[in-house]
């Protein structure tokens, strides 16, 4: 696993090649570390599930550069614009519709998808470099607790027989709780997951 400061310009031109080729990467959020590979790839997805020792029946979450780009890969119902307005960028992940097929790897035979557009500027800039969502998941493995110091990304995964192609070190990040989760497939929203951001319906 390569090891590279998250706020070179260079590391971010290099995580996105690896993104390209099917790799996998490790990189800063406004949560925690995350996972991230190419959603559209179904080889860098099942790499992704091996690193972390899941299960592929779990969908992975996916992060957006922005809105426009969200609306292009899920439904956008009046809840999702009104929850946007107020949390987004943040630790907000709306579960939508999605309007194209995507990889049985990617959301486990389901019809919608885990999506937010984060607080972080170098999440936000691999999505927009890559052109399109990437996956994040926590950079962990199963059931094991959120990662915020770069020392300990690397003893989790730097010995691992699965591990990240590439480590984007984007320093100790403030401890967080991971993002609240809404689904917002089913007319009403109803929350998933309770996390750093308080909803009241």
């Amino acid at each position: 696993m390569e090891r590279e400061d998250a706020h070179d310009f260079k590391a971010i031109h290099d995580a996105v090649q690896v993104l390209k080729t099917g790799g996998v990467i490790v990189y800063p959020t406004d949560t925690s570390y995350g996972l991230g590979c190419d959603p559209l790839n179904p080889e860098a997805l099942k790499t992704v599930y091996a690193i972390k020792n899941r299960t592929t029946s779990s969908p992975l979450p996916v992060i957006a550069a922005n809105i426009l780009m969200v609306k292009q890969w899920c439904e956008w119902p009046v809840d999702a614009k009104k929850l946007a307005s107020t949390y987004w960028p943040g630790p907000l992940t709306f579960v939508l519709a999605t309007k194209r097929p995507l990889p049985r790897e990617l959301t486990g035979f389901r019809t919608s998808i885990a999506i937010r557009v984060p607080a972080h500027e170098v999440a936000k800039a691999l999505s927009r470099r890559l052109g399109r969502p990437i996956v994040s998941t926590s950079a962990n493995l199963a059931g094991k607790g959120e990662i915020f110091e770069p020392d300990r990304i690397v003893e989790m995964f730097g010995d691992a027989k699965n591990q990240p192609d590439l480590f984007l070190d984007g320093g100790t990040l403030p401890t967080s709780k991971p993002s609240t989760i809404v689904d917002l497939t089913k007319g009403k929203p109803y929350i998933l997951r309770k996390g750093a951001v308080t909803l009241h319906f």
